[in-house]
This record gives C-alpha cells, structure tokens and sequence, in this order.
C-alpha cells in the first residue's frame, strides 16, 4: 500500500498579505481581509477586537491581495455589464480574462487574488445573497520568460484603468480593467525591487519602478503605459544612484503625490515630477474638506518641533537618515499619505511623517519619524480605525495593537490581542508529556525575537485551581442563591447514602453548609434552581421544594406512590419532571406565588426509565444577556436568571428494555417520538442542549457510545400553563403528524466516547454552551461555528464520573469535576480542536530533542547579539529544558562561526555493545567512573563552522551530550570535514550526513580522558549524494534525502568478519530539492520538496532486473502547497487503546484504518500541521470517488479548480513556466495521485443536506453511512 490519507489538523497561520476596505459592503464598516496559505479570512473591528466575518478556501496558495479602486470611463461600464466565460476554457490558459455578468454597480471593493500558481482572480461581495461572486478570472502563466526567484508584485492604478503584475525576469503583465480585454507583456530589461502606480496621472497611468543595475547601483524610473498601444513610455521624474539597500516603494496619495523610497540607511520623498494633472489633482484635494473618515483621532506623536527629521525645500527631494535596520511592513495610516506605520525586523513599530507648510499644504518639507514601541516581526501592517492595527507576522503571532494618544512606559503601543501562529515550523519532536497515552507536538515556531516552543495537543486542556479528596461523589449540582445573580454559590455533591453542600464564603473560600431544608440523610438524583427564587432537590423518597431567599428553607414537597421511588429528575423554568420506578412519569408544575408544586400531567410508560431531561432548548430565541444558557444542563441549575419564567416544551425518555428514547410534550406528557437505539445497551444519561444556536439530542449509552441529533423544537405544540396554579391543561393536543415527527430528529449520528457509561451536561465558557461527557475518556462536545457539524475533543484528565459549571466572582467560567477519588475546581481553555500552548524563547529556535526517562528537551537555538563595533551577531546554543515547567536548565554555547544543524535524542549502547563490536579503546579501567551506563540517554548535536570566505563548511563537529543532575555534561567529540546536516539512529549505531557523505559512526569506549568515555567512531563513508540534507531510518534502511538528487535508499549490513558497511540499493534519478523524507515501510518512502509537492518512491525490491531493483518508482505526487520541514511518525489523538478513535459504525470498512491507521505528521513554513494516514486499497478507491462527487458539487472560489491546485508543480516537472503542465519523469501526467485530499473530503460534513446526497449517491452510500465514514478520518486528527 502506497496511497495515503492528507489532511490539514492546524490550519496555516502565518500572515502573507492583509488588505482593509470596504469589502462586504456595510456602512462605515472596514474588512480587514488576510491571506493565511490557501484560504482567506475576512474580520470586522468592533469595540470588543476583530471579529471574524468569513472565510473563504481558495484552490491555491495566496500571494497577493489587493483591493482594487473603482474602475472609470468604460472599464465601469464593461465590469458591470460584461458576459461570464467559462473558467474552464483552455482560452484561460492564453490569458483571456473571463467576466462575470453583473448588472449592477458594485457597491463594494472588489478583490484581486493571485495565487502561487500565478493564477488569479477578482471577488466581489453581493449583499443581497450574501455571497461571493467571479468578477473575472485568469492565468496570468506564460511560455517565455523565467518566474522570478523574489516575491511576486501586483499593484492597481489608483485611478481604475489597469492592474500590473511583474510574475517573470524582465517582463511586466499589464490587465485593463473592465476584464474584456486581453492582457499584455511589456519588457522591463532591469532587475526590479519595488514598483508602484503613481497618483495624479490622468492622462495615461504612471509605473514608479525601483530596480538596481548589472553593478547592483539602485535607480528610480517614471513609465508611462499607454493602454491602445501596449506598451510603456518614459515619463519624467526618475532618478539615478539611489541608497544600494533601498528596497521599497511607495506611491503617496493626494495632496503629496509623488513616491516614497525606503531603505536601511535613509527614507527620502521624490515630489512628482510635474505636470499640469498634478497640479490641478493637488489643488482639488488641499480645497476639498476632510471626510470625517479620514479624520484619525490618534495623535501618537510629540510636536513637530520635538521631532528628528529632515527637511527640504519646496517641490524638492526630502530625505531623512534612519538607524540602521530592515523595514519588513510599511502601513499608510490614512487617505492623505500624510502619515505611515514602518516596522522593523526587531518588531520596532515607528512612524514617518510628511509634513508640509501651512502656506503650501501640498508640498512635503519635512520629514520626520517617531518610534512608537514593540511589536511581532511584521509581514503586514494594517490601520484599522480609531488607532487600532492589525499587525500580521509570519515570525510570531500576529497582533491587534492600539496607537495611545500618550506614551506608557516609553511606549505608544498597546497590544489588545494576539493571533497565534506556529509559523514558520523549523522542527517538531511527537511526545507524550502528560504520560496519558496521548501524542503532544512540541514544534520549535517563529524566528528572532519572536522565537518560541508551541505544545500542541488534540483535546482541552483543565487547569486545577482548588482540588480536595472526596472519594465517592455520585452526582453534583451547582446552585445560585437567587435567579437574579449569574454566579453560583452553593456546589451539591451526592453520595451513596448522603448529600453535603459547599458553600462559597466570602467570594473565595469553599466551606461545609447545612441548608435547613436540604433532605441531607438521603443521595441526590438531581437539584437545581427554578423560577422566582426557587430550588428543587430530588431525591429517591422525595422531591423538596426550598426557597432560595429565606435560606433555603423547605417550602412543599412531593413523594411517589408507596412503595415505589424516585429513579431520575429534571427540571427547568417552572417545570419539574420525575420518573418513578415501575415506568411513571410525572409532570410538576411549580406556582410560583404559592411556592408549591401542582401535578400537571403522568403517565405510564411501558418499561422502567433511565434517566430523564427537560433542559431548555434556546435556538433562533431572542438574544439575551452573556449568560443566558449558563446552566442548561442535565445535573446543574437549568434556568439562568435571564430565563427563569422560561420553562421547556419537551422532555426526552430514556427506556430500559425497548432501548430507545422517547420524546414527550410538557407539561402534558404526550408522545412526540420515539426513537430506537440499535443494539442492546441501554442509554444512561440524555440531554437537551443548544449549541451554536443548533438544538441537539444527546444520548450516552452504557458502553461509552454516544448518539446525537439534530432537534427541530418547532414543530412542537406548546402550553402556556397559569402563572398562579398551572392552570388546567387545555384541550388534548393532537399527535404529530409523520412529516412533523420525521423533522423532529434528524442527522442521527453515532460516535465513541469512551469504554463505560457517560454522564452528559451542559456548560458555558466564555459565553459559549458546550457539552462534557463524564467518563473514562473525558470529551468534550461542541460545535463548528453556525453549529453545523459537532466535534470532539478530549480532556487532559483520567476517568472523571461527574461535571458540573461552577460559575463564580473568584472562579469564572470553572467546572467543578468529579473523579473516583477527588473533587476539583478548574478553568477550562479554549474550546478548540487543537490545543496550544506556547513557551516563549526570545530566541529563534532551530532543532529540538526530546529525552523521556531525563523529562529533558533540548533546543538548539540562535540568538541574535550586538559586538562592540555596534554590529548585529548571531550566537548559537544548546539550551535545555525541563519538560514540565519549560525553564532552561543548562546551556551550552558554540564557537564563534559555529552553528548548530542538526539534533538527536539517542542512547548510549552498553560498554559490552561498544566492546563486542571491536571498539574497546579503553586506556584504563573498562568501566570508568561516571562514564555512562547502558540506556543512559545522549543528545547527539551536529555542527559547521560557517566561515565568510566559504562557499561550503569545510569543517564540523559531532558533540554527545548526557544529563546529569539537570546539566549538560560532554561526554564524545568528532570533529568532521563539512556541515553535519542531519543525523538518525541505526542499529544501535548512528547515521550523519555530512555534505555530500553518509558515515555510519559507532560509539567506542575510552577512559582518561577529562571527562569523557564515550567517542565516536566512523565505520563506514557512502558517497553518492549532492548534499545530504535528510535522513530517516527503519530497521537496516536508510532514506537520504539530497538538495538536488532526489531520494537515495541505502542499506546497513555486516559481513562476516563483522565489518559494518553502507551499501546503495536504490535511488530516484528525478531531479527534486527534498525538505523533508520519512520511510513508511521497508518497500515506500515519502518527501517533501521545495516546489511545496509531497512524493512517494516505492523499491523494486521483487524485480529480477537488478538495474530495475536500483531505481525508486515515483508512485505519487500531491501538491500540499506548504513547504514541509519535518516529517515523523506520530499522531495527535489517542492511540489504538481510546474507542474515541475506533469505528463509529460496524459496517464500515474504514475500520482498520481508523482503529490502527499508520500515520505521520508535518509541519510547515506557514504553521500548518498536517497528518498523513496509509489507506488500504478499498478506502483509497472509495474515497477517490468520493473526491470526484465533491468537485462536482464544490465548486472553487474564482473558477479555481481543485485538479490543477493539487498537480505536482516544481520547474524539473514542465516548460519553463515551472509548473509542470506536462508530464513527469518516465511520462506520467502531473495530475495528484496516489493521495486523498482531506481537506476536500470532509468539507462533505458542512454540505446541507440536498448536497450531500448527491455526493452520497455517486458513490452508492447513504449519507448517513458515508458521514460517518468521513467522521472516522475526521477524528484521526
């Protein structure tokens, strides 16, 4: 089997491109929108932060946005009314642009997408559908010319009639706007840094471009693009022998116009050149009043007198020196230009001012720059409005920041809220730090200052802040002293044979209470407030009724039949429902001025029941206040203040026997449904809950499966009952009919939560409702934003038997949790699929380790530092640390020139090993004081010296390192002639590539020598590779993955005089650039390479030709556009032990996979962690078809199609475009194969419900039985 599974469990993170506008079209509302790898998000500013509004996938790697100004003159009239073509056209591919009809004129700005592919495409929004609709769409590809190694650049005329894009060497595409007619090249003939269109140029667009010469001097140029005729013309206006490290350009708006040019040195204005559409341009806008839009509240800076700057005369070249640095993001902070926001690559955040005189408000004089503080590393910066900016970075988290008016601490800068991004992952260890079983991903994130470990774990995380051992909790119930305060006061806790209170003194401290009509010789089946003060407590011989305002005092109770007794209760608003033993079910209804309990309604049912629930249902309801469904749950307070004269219209059953669950109308009692559960367990615990504003079904069976469904509460009839006595029950409701009862419950799914019976109940954080299911497996259940699908995580404790919300002033948002032998008060994280934690360095870190038995990582890290001449170093260290708490224990630090490459946690063989291989070079005793026993763990480290007069390392070191009492102790050295790149175990022994060598070392034995016994030995050299830049192993194979030939696979044997040897057995003589490789079985290898694919290489290992059994087939190919700079077995959910990973419908056929999948994990540059999961043959075909249905249905965003962003792209794979429209080696076509696109296929889950049976039915699947099947892969990441 070679066909694999690929699905994205962390989406890409990093910040490429940010625009803001006005995007979605609402009044005085501005979008911001951000690239994040292949997909969109686009957020709202409100006072609360940024608030996400959509996201939109894309079929392809973004690398440019850009909002486009209003089109004029014809081209308004040709977007608004010209016909849409077919994307699919091959005219596309011969830059023909492709309009979309649209009669109207759009009251939005449109978006210009441009992919990595160098495909693009123009988005508007339609408020009236609320959809985003093709404007146009093309492919900006060309036969000739060669794809620049630099960022591309796309860049509008502020004036509507063209937009350029400079994609390849020398050439510079220009589209007119109006996407009727056909693009065109023009040759530029320079190496180009920046370009700009300029404001104010009426007549005929102006091109401002930035570009150093053949004796790398740095020129500005003034084009001029005359549309009819295709071609430039040279406008005045350039200059000539600009700073050499000038690298960004800007076009300034009116009244200025002109560009600004910035570089490490200097920031210099060129006024525009002249011209009589300036002038009269300039005149307009000093004339015309400020729109209070472009009036900026925030004057973050001190007077202009206090001000460094530099100054110039009128209409003439203004320049301001700067400190040396790098100015990664440049902002403009309004419509004038009169102000930008500049940040540095040390997340400096300043901001440069065009000032001019009161006499002539058009010319720039000045210039001046203002530090304001510290920030991200940017890649984009972005003013939002009323000081706020998005900062985003592709080094650390992105940030939203707030410009003070005055400075605190020396600072103007206020950091509101951060944007956690993991990019770019240099390296990841899979670990289990928790020792639950679980895999962790501890990857070494961002770079520089921004530097930092990132955990991440699959489940939520619980942290203790109160725990006390109380073995023996039964059941618990969390109280409010009246349904006028949001917070609890009161935690009930039942036992076998007794109930006891905690009660909360003092907002701080929990103490034992004895409220005087709490029945507390009796366990508690179920308590919880109800209206105007009032609290239920049931209990098997009774159901009390306290006042919660007179000390809870006993107001009325009620009690079964004689003989029988209370088995379950709920209870909501004023509804009381308790089921007794032999099958009756009664409906209480509280009055609420008499304080006592009213019999609206039993019956009696054919079998025992087992457990009951009545929670309010709150979907499409009013909204309310933050914590309006605080307490919908099973065992806790179901009526929050908001809502307590609130009371439900429906109760759901569960049955002994019959194995089913029945849905009843209250107050009356009358069968709405009943539902069978197939098989024999019976369920234990039910629940009513809405989550994002979706009702749901929940039932948690006996054997830790769980069943949930959709609930349409509308068709419900409902009962408004006497608000004195309950009134009398109105005439008999009629039963629901077929159609109503079939809506009732919809989308039937099963899942596994664990081994044992679940206790189900709601509870609220951060004012969002979720549900935990108590059991073995602790899981949580919520659901995707507008609560289309439910999702599972787990929790990061052990078997717990019960959960309530403890919502309190001194612990907000908490759960009270109950295990077999402990109570514990805890805050929940964030509700996420992926938890992550991050460990700042404040240091970039390159390689990480990982020693289990020592609870050690180490961290191979560079840390940027100035030299006594001012100038910027780097140093480069071995850190480690503690596993638990992340605090650096021990460092080592690096010669000058050295850096570290590579990292390894291994063993050390025992001295026999070492002596039975022939290596005994022991000069003294055999076993040397503290020189290390078998098993004990070793950090391997592979360095280079990087000397400034080399092309290539000529000289590194292997350094061994052991843990004593928390230190680093050298323990062996080799000093070797190269770079060591990667090192990996084999057979007790190790592997190393060292430039264009593989050595297989062996550990030898040595005694008296300061120190250390322990020294490495090289047994043999393989030749062969360019640079070997990977290596991964598996039982005597070695994959080496090279910077240029591809994959080789070596093998380690001993003849038999017991010489160790590494021989060749096979090699791909593709010609690909690996970033990453892993052996996935003795026969299959997998890589990533640089042009963003993954590849698979089978062996011939059974061929009879022995040329034949030498080459590595290339068997698959996938374009993840992500470059991957780690590959490792592992996986991120509980292995094959946890029933929440195992088959969710015995049919299926997908269970070998999602019971014991083989699965490896990636990160990239952009932040993305990927899983990979091997398929059998059966599920690789299914879900091939399955893949198909989708496309079919799914259709990309901009004409894009999902065939072509999946096809293998790299400049080995086709013309010199570079990407691979022909054919790979040995002719195979560069379409995806031999991978499942995951991403896709679960996108059948948001599908609605006409939309998925068409993809059902393609692949004769019910949609039931294919959602799970989907579901199953889901929950492998």
């Amino acid at each position: 089997m070679s066909d694999h599974y690929i699905v994205t469990a962390h989406k890409a993170s990093s910040v490429t491109a940010a625009v803001v506008g006005n995007f979605m079209g609402r009044p005085g509302e501005r979008n911001l929108l951000l690239a994040k790898g292949p997909r969109i998000e686009i957020y709202a500013l409100a006072p609360s932060g940024l608030v996400p509004l959509l996201e939109l996938p894309m079929y392809g790697l973004i690398v440019s946005l850009l909002l486009l100004p209003p089109a004029t003159g014809a081209a308004a009239a040709s977007e608004r009314f010209a016909g849409l073509g077919d994307a699919g056209e091959k005219g596309q591919q011969k830059r023909r642009l492709q309009p979309a009809a649209d009669a109207s004129p759009p009251a939005t700005e449109d978006l210009l997408v441009l992919t990595a592919k160098l495909q693009f495409c123009v988005l508007r929004w339609n408020p009236a559908t609320r959809e985003v609709m093709t404007i146009a769409g093309g492919d900006a590809r060309d036969n000739l010319g060669r794809v620049m190694d630099r960022p591309f650049m796309s860049v509008a005329d502020p004036d509507g009639r063209c937009v350029g894009m400079h994609l390849y060497e020398n050439l510079f595409r220009i589209i007119p706007r109006g996407w009727t007619t056909e693009a065109f090249n023009v040759r530029l003939g320079e190496t180009v840094r920046d370009i700009a269109f300029l404001y104010g140029a009426a007549s005929i667009p102006v091109l401002a471009v930035l570009y150093s010469d053949g004796d790398d001097a740095v020129h500005l140029k003034m084009l001029g693009v005359k549309l009819d005729y295709k071609d430039f013309t040279d406008a005045p206006g350039g200059h000539t022998n600009l700073e050499q490290t000038a690298s960004t350009l800007i076009a300034v708006p009116p009244p200025f116009f002109g560009c600004l040019v910035i570089g490490e040195q200097t920031i210099s204005y060129f006024p525009p050149s002249s011209g009589e559409d300036v002038s009269a341009a300039r005149q307009a806008a000093t004339a015309a009043p400020t729109a209070a839009s472009d009036v900026d509240e925030i004057s973050a800076v001190p007077a202009a007198s206090s001000r460094a700057g530099g100054s110039g005369s009128v209409a003439a070249l203004v320049s301001i020196p700067i400190a040396a640095t790098i100015i990664k993001a440049v902002g403009r902070m309004d419509a004038s230009g009169a102000r930008y926001l500049l940040g540095d690559h040390k997340g400096q955040l300043s901001m440069l001012i065009l000032e001019s005189s009161p006499m002539a408000p058009g010319i720039v004089t000045r210039l001046s720059m203002e530090p304001l503080g510290e920030t991200s590393i940017p890649s984009t910066l972005s003013y939002l409005d009323n000081g706020f900016v998005f900062v985003g970075s592709h080094f650390g988290d992105s940030q939203l920041v707030r410009l003070r008016s005055q400075a605190a601490d020396n600072a103007y800068v206020e950091v509101v809220e951060h944007f956690q991004n993991l990019g770019p992952i240099v390296d990841f260890c899979v670990v289990d730090l928790e020792r639950q079983g679980q895999g962790q991903v501890v990857t070494c994130s961002g770079a520089f200052k921004d530097g930092s470990l990132r955990v991440l774990r699959n489940g939520i995380g619980i942290t203790e802040q109160a725990s006390e051992n109380l073995p023996g909790i039964k059941a618990m119930f969390s109280l409010r002293s009246s349904t006028a305060t949001a917070f609890h006061s009161l935690l009930l806790m039942s036992f076998t044979a007794e109930t006891r209170v905690l009660e909360l003194v003092d907002g701080e401290e929990m103490a034992e209470a004895s409220p005087p009509g709490l029945e507390a010789s009796a366990s508690t089946l179920h308590a919880g407030n109800l209206s105007g003060d009032l609290v239920v407590q049931a209990c098997p011989s009774v159901v009390v009724l306290l006042d919660a305002s007179a000390k809870f005092v006993r107001s009325h109770e009620w009690t079964p039949p004689a003989g029988t007794r209370v088995v379950a209760a709920s209870s909501a608003g004023r509804q009381v429902l308790v089921a007794v033993a032999g099958g009756l079910l009664v409906s209480l209804l509280v009055d609420v001025s008499a304080k006592k309990f009213v019999v609206a309604a039993s019956v009696t049912l054919p079998n025992e029941v087992s457990c009951v629930d009545c929670s309010l249902l709150s979907a499409n309801a009013p909204p309310a206040s933050s914590r309006d469904d605080d307490d919908a749950m099973a065992d806790v307070d179901v009526t929050p203040a908001s809502t307590a004269r609130e009371s439900p219209t429906m109760a759901a059953v569960g049955m002994w026997t019959e194995v089913s669950v029945r849905l009843l109308s209250l107050p009356d009692l009358r069968p709405l449904r009943t539902e069978p559960l197939d098989g024999q367990v019976i369920a234990r615990s039910v629940l009513l809950a809405t989550l994002e504003n979706v009702d749901y079904l929940l039932v948690a069976l006996g054997d830790g499966h769980l069943f949930t469904f959709r609930v349409d509460a509308s068709v419900v009839p409902t009962t408004d009952p006497s608000s004195e006595t309950g009134g009398a029950l109105p005439e008999v409701q009629p039963v629901l009919c077929a159609t109503a009862q079939a809506s009732l419950l919809s989308d039937r799914k099963r899942v596994t939560v664990g081994s044992q019976p679940a206790s189900l109940s709601a509870f609220t954080t951060r004012d969002a409702t979720h549900v935990f299911a108590a059991c073995d497996r602790p899981t949580v259940v919520h659901a995707s934003a507008g609560g289309t699908k439910l999702l599972f995580s787990h929790v990061n404790l052990r078997a717990v038997t019960r959960v309530v919300g403890f919502h309190s002033a001194a612990f907000p948002d908490c759960l009270a949790v109950a295990t077999p032998t402990s109570l514990l008060l805890g805050a929940v994280d964030d509700i996420q699929k992926l938890h992550i934690r991050t460990v700042p360095l404040g240091e970039g870190p390159r390689r990480i380790a990982h020693a289990p038995v020592a609870h050690m990582f180490a961290v191979l890290t560079t840390a940027l530092a100035v030299d006594e001449s001012g100038d910027e170093t780097e140093d480069h260290y071995l850190r480690l640390l503690d596993d638990t708490t992340f605090e650096t224990r021990d460092s080592f630090k690096l010669d000058i020139n050295e850096m570290g490459f590579s990292l390894l946690s291994t063993t050390l063989p025992s001295l026999s090993d070492t002596t039975n291989r022939g290596l005994d070079m022991n000069v003294g005793d055999g076993d040397v004081p503290g020189g290390g026993t078998a098993g004990e763990e070793c950090f391997v480290l592979g360095t280079a010296y990087t000397l400034p007069d080399e092309d290539e390392p000529s000289k590194g070191r292997l350094l061994a390192f052991t843990v004593e009492g928390g230190q680093l102790r050298l323990r062996a050295e080799l000093s070797v002639q190269g770079a060591v790149y990667c090192i990996n175990h084999l057979r007790g022994m190790l592997v190393a590539g060292v430039n264009h060598r593989v050595l297989l070392l062996a550990w030898s034995v040595r005694g008296g020598v300061s120190g250390s016994n322990r020294a490495l030995v090289v047994r043999d050299t393989c030749d062969g590779s360019t640079v070997a830049l990977l290596l991964a192993t598996r039982g005597d194979f070695v994959i080496v993955g090279d910077m240029i030939k591809s994959v080789t696979v070596l093998r380690f044997s001993t003849s038999g005089d017991g010489t160790e040897r590494l021989e060749e057995v096979a090699r791909d003589y593709g010609c690909h650039w690996m970033t990453a490789v892993a052996a996935v079985d003795d026969e299959v290898s997998l890589g990533g390479e640089n042009g963003f694919n993954l590849i698979t290489l089978r062996r011939r290992s059974g061929a009879v030709n022995e040329d034949e059994r030498a080459q590595l087939d290339l068997v698959g190919t996938f374009h993840t556009g992500e470059f991957i700079n780690r590959l490792l077995p592992g996986s991120l959910v509980m292995r094959e032990d946890s029933p929440v990973d195992g088959s969710s419908s015995p049919k299926s056929s997908s269970a070998a996979a999602s019971t014991s999948p083989q699965t490896l994990l990636y990160g990239s540059v952009s932040g993305a962690v990927g899983v990979l999961v091997r398929l059998s043959s059966a599920d690789f075909q299914l879900l091939r078809r399955v893949e198909a249905a989708l496309n079919d249905v799914i259709k990309g965003i901009g004409g894009l199609q999902h065939a072509e962003w999946r096809a293998f792209a790299t400049e080995a794979a086709g013309p010199s475009s570079g990407f691979g429209t022909t054919t790979l080696g040995n002719g195979v076509t560069n379409q995806a194969r031999g991978y499942i696109d995951g991403d896709l296929i679960e996108r059948f889950l948001d599908l609605d419900r006409n939309k998925a049976a068409v993809v059902a039915e393609a692949v004769d699947l019910s949609v039931e039985d294919l959602a799970n099947r989907v579901e199953e892969l889901a929950r492998l990441h």
